[in-house]
Parts: structure tokens; C-alpha cells; sequence
């Protein structure tokens, strides 16, 4: 027969066979494991670094390929501005140069008008100045037969004996034989400024009007005038009846003579002559023919 066993028997098999407790068997499987895990995330390590550097790689480079496409789509939206915008501006060009040349055709064509138009005035000019010159020159051949005497003062308002006095004056001062039938008309001029028709060199308000004699006998004249340096110091001086136009020019060539610029200035048969200082006579037509002198000493 078997042996009974014994309570003592009893709790020793059911302590030697009984289960441990869940938390011991936890802890004791924890303490079993806790260095192979350690140990396997240690070497693990190189792996997740691998793996991060190549997501960073990746990343880099999706960024780098969405940054450069970004910068392209941006670079290519200016220059399609910019190209829109140099079209524009090269259409403006265009149209200003072609507004430009327009303006440059014009000032050329008014330039060129401009210049046909003065040889225009040049030649009009030339022409009224020749024109002037033939008028002055016919009333200065109206006038080739009168003498102007200066001094003789006005005995009256009427002056009804003029003509005898004329004649008195020439015949006691010049002896002559000037007779009335030598003398076409005499009448005393309106007072006049310097320069006047009367064709005096100077003509005050102090000084009477000279008395314009008409001949009849131009070799008359001629003899008188040529007789006209014995009245010096007498007050009474002849002169040749010229246009305002010659004794203007008479004028300026006796300012000239005044100056030294010419030798001397006179009138005969009522053109205007110089001598220069080389002696040589010149007859001056123009205002013009005297600015060769004037820079002579």
C-alpha cells in the first residue's frame, strides 16, 4: 500500500509545483530581457542615422528641385515682363524716332525755305537799292544846274527883291557878269536839320535857309563854282544843290576827311568823291564804299 501523505508532504509539493505570482514572472522575464534590448537599439543606431541622413538627402533635394523650379518660374515671369516691357519701349523708340526724322525733315525744308527766302529779300533788296539809286540819281540831274548860297540873311518876310540881291552878291564878290537872264529861278529853302535836302554840311537855327539858284547856263555854274574859294572869310559860301541821299553821303566822307581816314571830301556835278591818302579819287555811291577807310589812322 501506498503511504498517506502528510500535511507537511502536502505544502511542500504544492509550493515546489505551485505557479509564480504574474509579477515575478514579469520582472523576472524583464530581467531576463533588459540587455538583449539595449543591445539591439545600440546597434541599431547606424541604421536610424543612415536613414535619417537619407531622408535629409531626399528632402534636400526636393527642396533644392522646388526651389530651382520656383526660381525658374520666377526668373522666366520676368523676363517675359521685361521682354514685354523692351517691346514696349522699342515700339515708343520707334514712333519717337520716327516723329524725330518727321520734325528733322521739316526743320530742314523751313531751313531751306528760310535761305529762299532771304536770296528772295537779298534780291529785292538789290533791287530797290538800284531802283533808289536811278530815282536819287534823276532828281540829283534835276538839281545839276542849281547852286545853293548859304549866308545871305532874309531882308524881308517877301523877300521880293531876292533875285537882285543874288545877283548883286555873285557879281561884287566873284565878277562874273551874271545877268538875270542867267538865272532861271531863285527861291529860299524851308529851314532844315543837318543832312537835308538843302545839302549843307551844317544847318543851325542860327544860320539863315540857303537860296537855291537855278541857272539856265550850266557853264555858268560850273564857272561859279570853280570861283567859290574866293568867298572864304566872307560868310557867304556855294555849294551844289544834292538829293538828301548824296549830302548824307557827302557828310559822312567829310567826317572821314575830319578824321584822317581820307585826304579830303567834295561833290562835282553831283557825285561824291574822296581823295584817299594814297591820292587816289574815288566816287562813293554807298555809305558802304566808305568802310574800306574806316580803319585807317
Amino acid at each position: 500500500m501506498a503511504p498517506k501523505k502528510t500535511k507537511e508532504d502536502d505544502s511542500t509539493s504544492a509550493s515546489s509545483s505551485s505557479p509564480l505570482p504574474s509579477s515575478a514572472s514579469g520582472y523576472t522575464a524583464k530581467m531576463a530581457s533588459g540587455p538583449a534590448v539595449t543591445n539591439a537599439k545600440i546597434s541599431n543606431a547606424p541604421l536610424v542615422i543612415n536613414d535619417l541622413s537619407g531622408l535629409l538627402t531626399i528632402l534636400t533635394e526636393s527642396f533644392s528641385a522646388t526651389l530651382n523650379t520656383c526660381v525658374e518660374k520666377l526668373i522666366d515671369a520676368m523676363d517675359k515682363k521685361l521682354t514685354t516691357r523692351l517691346d514696349i519701349h522699342e515700339g515708343q523708340t520707334f514712333d519717337l524716332n520716327k516723329k524725330l526724322e518727321k520734325l528733322e525733315k521739316n526743320y530742314s525744308d523751313l531751313l531751306k525755305e528760310n535761305q529762299s527766302l532771304r536770296d528772295s529779300l537779298k534780291s529785292l533788296t538789290s533791287r530797290v537799292d538800284s531802283m533808289d539809286s536811278q530815282i536819287d540819281d534823276a532828281q540829283q540831274h534835276s538839281r545839276n544846274a542849281n547852286i545853293l548860297l548859304h549866308g545871305l540873311s532874309p531882308d524881308s518876310s517877301t523877300e521880293t527883291n531876292l533875285e537882285s540881291r543874288v545877283l548883286s552878291v555873285l557879281n561884287s564878290n566873284l565878277g562874273l557878269g551874271v545877268t538875270a537872264t542867267d538865272i532861271q529861278a531863285v527861291h529860299r529853302m524851308q529851314r532844315t536839320m543837318t543832312g537835308g535836302q538843302s545839302g549843307m554840311m551844317t544847318t543851325n537855327q542860327h544860320r539863315p535857309p540857303p537860296v537855291v539858284i537855278q541857272f539856265t547856263n550850266k557853264k555858268l555854274r560850273n564857272a561859279l563854282l570853280a570861283k567859290r574859294r574866293e568867298l572864304k572869310g566872307k560868310g557867304i559860301t556855294l555849294t551844289e544843290q544834292l538829293t538828301k541821299r548824296k549830302a548824307n553821303l557827302l557828310r559822312k566822307a567829310s567826317e572821314f576827311a575830319v578824321r584822317r581816314w581820307v585826304e579830303s571830301a567834295w561833290s562835282h556835278d553831283g557825285k561824291i568823291l574822296v581823295k584817299t591818302n594814297q591820292q587816289r579819287t574815288i566816287v562813293i555811291n554807298a555809305l558802304s564804299d566808305l568802310n574800306q577807310f574806316n580803319d585807317q589812322s
